[in-house]
């Protein structure tokens, strides 16, 4: 939510066991299980080192049960030595950030985000005595990119960053010949950002005190027999368990020996066991979920392995599904839909910008209207913490997802006291109006408790609308103010509130499909503050959702007077509603499980779709679902329980604009990874596109199967 990341984020996947095909268990899932006859320890394939490295074959081992069965094998990339090579994580970030590049990078972490500003460094202390040194790096497809080198204090070179092949590509060596020893610092200056058109210098990997060495690599190969890939399946899942920052890439080869490979994989958690996901689309070349596949062996590749790190990957079975695994815990208070049996990521996907909070709004002119904050927008910066936050508007062209255009955007200061920051919710343009509103957090973006670094843990009150006549070009301020808000909460001592960033429910363009012409705002909430984990009720946390309505003008859109809340049922079992505040009601309830909420009218359909996402701690994984329902008070059942979608997605939304004629294909809409690097936990781009911006997934409703 406060970050921006100018680098690849990684679809995170793990290893597994494959073997003979034993056939579907359903219709929307396959099962690999490794052959009976196989004896523990038994050569079942072969495996390669380089570099110094070593790699034992891979074994049958026995799996996370007592009756199943896995693989695993050992590695060790030789011993560590940083004094020669210093990696770019290890220094002193000024204005960069760590990221995760599994692929590329040496042991799977790389800086990035540098160079947008002149003074941006990365600063090196110790470093060995040499005659030259060596900088690993990769940028964009921009040519002409230089930072300057600095040793002991004196500018001593203008590094000369000629390859333009991208930003996610291996990184090359950028010399310098001269001594070096002490302190050793790469920085922008500002005659460097001039020649590098204000943008981002580069990502940096490691520095090289003397020569450039090869890094250790292996690969592992795994042939335990042919096994069907049925038609219609398009993700894999698998468990795997290995040493923490263990990065490496995993090949299914298909029948005519072309290896498929994923994109970057990293080991998070030392030695867990961890279920996870990877659609067919993010392999290349893209595994055909159309076509029925013979796939013949595994390989598991780790080009860039860190010296130091050794031990032992282990891997369980694997199965392959029609939709992305829907597992809710539990305590899920809602049942299964029995209209969808879950969703499908086409792959296809496009991302905009370097900001987040994106809720369009699709106007009778046939465009999308949007706020955005916490970034830039074609070179325009926006921040809503500290008493000059300001918040973000934008105007979205196109009716294709994939071809989209962000223009005519702006931005508008707004005074969060007696709170500290103040944040973009609920957007609608109706009727030429555009109605635009805020929403507090306290007390920081940063509260370090309990060894977490929380992010805006309270939940201030949603303020007011500001609104414009001419879309955007000007704006009239609510009359509503932080300490006065339009609902009267209050969240200076991190107290509940119920409706504190309400967003309208989507009834597709001019709210056409309203089913009274007036405009439903939904939210999440708390009702009980007693005795509760810290930050249980922030931007992101919540126990409850919460429906209002008004009409639609400039005359009542500030005024409380003028609205109704869901206030449950009547005593016929219809939905009941009040003009007074204190009698509203949830609409659905999930104790600590209900953060973040939007609602979309699927039309074709006839179906009210919500996106629920469950922050967590507010910066680590977060969990997305999707529930449906025939009315919009409810009651309400599960389409899918995306564990850690994004691996953060956060601000979950489907644009009615770009729901299909069948209704059964839609695109999400949200943000991703603010805080990758935060805690050490370095988030990965699951699925493939999400990132920190504006990210568009496309997907695919899955019928329920009919008895």
């Amino acid at each position: 939510m406060l970050s921006l990341f100018r680098h690849a984020f990684l679809f995170f996947v793990s290893l597994c066991c494959c073997g003979r095909c034993m056939g579907a268990s359903s219709a929307l899932e396959q099962n690999w299980q490794p052959p009976g006859q196989w004896e523990v320890g038994r050569r079942i394939g072969a495996s390669k080192a380089l570099n110094g490295a070593t790699a034992t074959a891979p074994v049958l081992t026995n799996g996370r049960a007592p009756a199943r069965k896995g693989w695993a094998f050992g590695f060790d990339f030789g011993p560590d030595d940083p004094a020669s090579n210093i990696e770019a994580e290890t220094g002193q970030l000024r204005g960069a950030s760590t990221y995760a590049d599994p692929v590329n990078a040496s042991g799977g972490l790389a800086v990035g985000n540098f160079g947008k500003n002149a003074g941006d460094a990365i600063v090196f202390t110790n470093v060995s005595a040499a005659t030259e040194l060596n900088v690993l790096y990769n940028n964009g497809t921009g040519s002409g990119k230089q930072c300057s080198l600095y040793v002991g204090g004196q500018k001593v070179a203008t590094l000369r960053l000629t390859n333009a092949a991208g930003w996610y590509v291996p990184f090359v060596p950028a010399r310098y010949e001269g001594k070096v020893s002490g302190e050793v610092k790469l920085q922008v200056d500002a005659g460097d950002l001039a020649a590098n058109g204000g943008d981002f210098c580069c990502n940096v990997d490691r520095v090289v005190p003397g020569p450039v060495k090869p890094r250790p690599a292996i690969e592992v190969r795994v042939e335990p027999g042919e096994a069907a890939l049925g038609q219609g399946m398009a993700y894999f899942t698998c468990a795997m368990r290995g040493p923490k920052g263990f990065a490496f890439s995993l090949g299914l080869e298909d029948g005519a020996s072309i290896p498929h490979w994923s994109h970057g994989m990293m080991v998070q958690q030392d030695n867990v066991w961890e279920e996870v996901t990877v659609a067919f689309a993010d392999f290349e070349p893209k595994l055909d979920a159309a076509t029925p596949a013979r796939l013949k062996a595994m390989l598991v590749q780790a080009r860039g392995g860190r010296p130091g790190l050794k031990g032992r990957l282990s891997v369980d079975g694997v199965k392959f599904t029609a939709g992305w695994p829907s597992k809710p815990p539990p305590d899920c208070p809602f049942p299964q839909s029995e209209a969808f049996a879950g969703v499908r990521f086409t792959g296809r996907h496009a991302e905009y910008t370097g900001a987040d909070t994106w809720y369009p709004s699709w106007a009778a002119d046939g465009n999308l209207y949007s706020p955005w904050t916490d970034g830039n927008v074609n070179g325009l910066g926006s921040s809503s913490a500290g008493k000059d936050a300001t918040t973000g508007h934008a105007t979205i062209i196109g009716n294709d997802p994939m071809k989209l255009q962000v223009v005519e955007q702006g931005v508008y200061k707004s005074d969060p006291a007696p709170y500290t920051g103040r944040y973009p919710c609920g957007s609608l343009v109706y009727n030429g109006v555009w109605y635009y509103g805020t929403y507090c957090l306290h007390p920081s973006g940063g509260v370090p408790r309990d060894g977490i670094n929380y992010n805006w843990p309270w939940l201030g009150p949603f303020v007011g609308f500001r609104y414009s006549t001419d879309l955007g070009k000007t704006w009239t301020q609510t009359p509503c103010t932080p300490a006065k808000p339009l609902f009267g909460e209050s969240a200076l001592n991190g107290e509940p509130v119920k409706i504190g960033s309400p967003h309208f429910v989507d009834f597709g363009k001019n709210l056409e499909h309203a089913p009274d012409g007036k405009a439903y705002l939904v939210a999440h909430g708390a009702s009980d503050g007693t005795n509760r984990r810290y930050a249980y009720n922030s931007w992101i946390t919540g126990d409850e959702i919460y429906l209002a309505r008004v009409a639609p003008s400039i005359q009542n859109i500030n005024d409380a007077s003028n609205y109704e809340f869901s206030a449950g049922n009547d005593d016929t079992g219809k939905p009941a509603w009040s003009k007074e505040f204190t009698k509203i009601r949830p609409i659905a309830a999930w104790r600590d499980n209900m953060g973040c909420v939007t609602m979309t009218f699927n039309a074709p359909l006839r179906k009210y779709l919500m996106c629920v996402t469950d922050g967590g701690n507010t910066v680590h994984y977060f969990n997305t679902y999707i529930l449906e329902s025939d009315r919009i008070t409810g009651p309400w059942k599960v389409v899918s329980y995306l564990k850690r979608f994004g691996e953060q997605a956060y601000f979950v939304n489907i644009p009615s604009k770009f729901i299909g004629a069948d209704g059964q294909t839609l695109w999400l809409c949200y943000a991703a990874n603010f805080s990758s690097g935060w805690g050490g936990v370095k988030f990965q781009s699951r699925p493939s596109g999400s990132r920190y911006g504006m990210c568009l997934q496309e997907v695919r409703l899955l019928p329920a199967k009919k008895p």
